[in-house]
């Protein structure tokens, strides 16, 4: 697997994750689970052939729910447009909503990358996420995929970053 992070402040968005895939016994250290799409940026983990897959359906399509022919292999991420819309998208094909959340993370490693974010945050006495600056909500996201590539078995690699500007 590996670990999607993503922080959400109304000026930002931050995605960072792992770039390590894992097939069988073989690792490569140098797979991208972030794209940018034509209308916002998505973060991925799960089937590398789901994903080329995805980023095609989310190019020509400017609202995931009005998509119908999904990957089917085993897959999940996050998904926010250029206007600010949060999704977590899902196979085959669920689509939710993060209204109020400001913390996310998917794959294996996430507990990880929750957990130190949250100490990284209440170790600076961030009470509320939307007073962060870029470079401080970056800091925050690679400590918590480090975290992860730390711990983790199936995440590995260096840590890689999306950000979004409204």
């Amino acid at each position: 697997m590996s670990c999607i992070l993503a922080l959400k402040t109304a000026r930002f968005v931050v995605m960072a994750a792992d770039t390590q895939e894992t097939n069988g016994q073989m690792k490569n250290l140098a797979d991208c689970k972030l794209f940018d799409t034509a209308f916002g940026i998505c973060g991925f983990v799960g089937n590398s052939e789901a994903q080329y897959r995805l980023k095609d359906l989310l190019d020509r399509n400017p609202d995931p729910k009005g998509i119908v022919n999904w990957p089917m292999e085993d897959w999940g991420g996050f998904y926010f447009t250029f206007d600010g819309q949060a999704f977590e998208l899902d196979s085959p094909g669920i689509v939710g909503f993060f209204d109020n959340m400001k913390i996310m993370a998917c794959g294996s490693g996430m507990q990880y990358a929750l957990g130190a974010v949250t100490g990284f945050l209440a170790g600076k006495r961030v009470h509320n996420l939307d007073n962060c600056s870029l470079k401080l909500l970056q800091q925050a996201a690679h400590i918590g995929v480090s975290a992860a590539i730390h711990y983790d078995l199936q995440c590995g690699g260096r840590v890689d970053f999306r950000t979004l500007s409204f």
